[in-house]
């Protein structure tokens, strides 16, 4: 007896059209993994930054935009992602500003004093902006007795010497050893930021060394 070769029928296109939505599926939750894990990477940091500080009714702060000014927080919204404030010198009207406009006030004052007393000692990371995004090209290390070592990015060591702070004018002044070439034509300026937090020296046009407690 002969048996002829099953026709595609009722019983055969479920199965088959159930692999094919198993697979679909399984396409669909692998693409929906990855989008919530780039959505994570690029609004993470915001959501960091929005939380670093929930200013208060009343508190004294200094706000942009157009600069910074003294000002005072009248109220917050719900979420405490923006403050109502009142600008105390008129450079603008009572509005609601975002709050990344908003830092402490006499934070620039505060800032300059911090400058004042030279680079923080230990390890600088030296960044190259070439674009938007810094490349990281190696470190050096300020040491006791105004001293410095400059290390290339797989960690070998590019040389050492001595360098000076000038006070008036917050910059580094790098007398011997590798910085103390032509080449890095920076102003050498030191720049203090987020509080303390953030130390940076103007290396080159787009270099800097970065050394950052957070």
């Amino acid at each position: 007896m002969h048996y002829k070769p099953a026709q595609p029928g009722c019983d055969q296109l479920p199965r088959r059209s159930l692999l094919l939505s198993s697979a679909a599926s399984s396409q669909l939750l692998w693409l929906w993994f990855n989008v919530v894990a780039v959505l994570a990477l690029l609004l993470g940091p915001l959501t960091a930054t929005a939380q670093i500080r929930v200013w208060n009714v009343g508190d004294r702060v200094e706000a942009g935009p157009n600069g910074y000014h003294p000002a005072t927080v009248l109220a917050v919204s719900p979420a405490k992602v923006s403050f109502r404030l009142h600008y105390e010198d008129n450079a603008h009207p009572d509005d609601w500003v975002e709050g990344y406009w908003i830092r402490p006030r006499n934070t620039q004052a505060k800032a300059d004093a911090l400058a004042a007393n030279g680079p923080r000692l230990g390890k600088y990371l030296i960044y190259v902006y070439a674009t938007s995004f810094g490349a990281y090209n190696g470190y050096f290390l300020l040491q006791p007795g105004g001293n410095y070592q400059l290390f290339l990015p797989g960690g070998k060591s590019a040389g050492g010497g001595t360098y000076a702070f000038d006070r008036a004018t917050a910059t580094v002044k790098w007398q011997t050893g590798p910085f103390a070439s032509k080449d890095w034509d920076g102003t050498q300026k030191l720049i203090v930021e987020r509080e303390g937090k953030g130390y940076t020296i103007w290396l080159k046009n787009r270099t800097i060394g970065s050394n950052s407690s957070d």
